[in-house]
């Protein structure tokens, strides 16, 4: 790990015991996840804050989960993928998160906004492949961008992120469903 990996990791911890997790993600993991927001509206992003992202997404999960939530929906708005990965047990950030995906799966009706994602599966690779390079934790960001590449169709680059993610860690629970689902070919319904 890095000493800026070390760094961000601890003042999030630090946050969470003054002011409770929740508080602690919104504080720091809010202005990541702004940034997130803006490139995947294709706005200048700081790829420093989007490593920040990487690293954060590692820590909680929630936080990796509100990035793939805001590439998948793009009618959320900032406040609301931060408030999901702040709160993420809270009744309407589950019902959000799992009626939003199950939606997407299973209607042919509802199409992604293909820019969008193909901005998202580009930025998620890129903050995995920089983190690599630094030493840090590679895990997440390859899980997210094998899940945003499968929901996007393309099996292939779903598969090698989610192989470089496992590689990295081999309990990555989204990275093992990804290359199941990949390799059974079972894809969003508008790709069906």
């Amino acid at each position: 790990m890095t000493a800026t990996t070390r760094n961000i990791i601890e003042e999030l911890r630090r946050a969470a015991t003054e002011q409770g997790a929740g508080e602690a993600v919104r504080t720091i993991a809010g202005p990541a996840l702004e940034t997130w927001m803006r490139a995947l509206d294709g706005k200048d992003a700081d790829p420093e804050r989007l490593d920040d992202l990487a690293t954060l997404m590692t820590a909680r999960l929630s936080i990796r989960d509100a990035a793939l939530i805001a590439a998948v929906e793009p009618k959320l708005d900032t406040a609301t993928v931060i408030d999901m990965a702040a709160r993420p047990h809270a009744s309407n950030n589950k019902t959000l998160l799992t009626e939003t995906l199950k939606a997407a799966f299973d209607d042919p009706h509802i199409r992604p906004d293909e820019t969008r994602l193909a901005r998202a599966v580009r930025e998620a690779c890129a903050m995995a492949d920089r983190a690599r390079k630094h030493g840090g934790p590679v895990a997440q960001p390859y899980a997210l961008a094998a899940y945003l590449a499968w929901w996007d169709g393309d099996g292939k680059a779903a598969t090698l992120a989610a192989i470089a993610a496992l590689d990295d860690d081999p309990e990555t629970s989204l990275a093992i469903m990804v290359a199941a689902v990949a390799a059974s070919g079972r894809y969003p319904a508008y790709l069906r």
